[in-house]
């Protein structure tokens, strides 16, 4: 895979500006490591650099998905993992939710 340190994407969800960045050596605030963090907060996704293929996008998918019910106003614990498995499964298998930034970071990691 390409190094996407310096990786930097801006997305809007729900009409509000998100952040996507790609970081090295990424930790929570526990100080372990993590593939990826989403931040409601800060209105930013973070996803580690030293991940595989596979690894970035399940994560970032992952991420995206979380900054989704964010932006709905729902609170992480109230995500069935059910939720969670049939978003990723169907965006990464079917490429049914495709957005154009997805298309933009799968021309990246090819």
């Amino acid at each position: 895979m390409k190094n996407l340190s310096k990786f930097k994407k801006t997305i809007y969800i729900r009409g509000i500006k998100w952040t996507i960045k790609v970081k090295n050596n990424l930790t929570d605030g526990n100080g372990n490591l993590v593939y990826g963090i989403c931040s409601d907060r800060k209105k930013e996704i973070l996803i580690s650099a030293g991940i595989s293929k596979e690894e970035f996008v399940e994560t970032l998918l992952h991420e995206y998905m979380h900054a989704c019910f964010f932006g709905a106003g729902m609170q992480d614990e109230l995500i069935p993992s059910w939720v969670e498995h049939w978003f990723i499964n169907h965006t990464t298998k079917d490429m049914i939710l495709k957005p154009k930034f997805f298309r933009d970071l799968f021309r990246l990691l090819e």
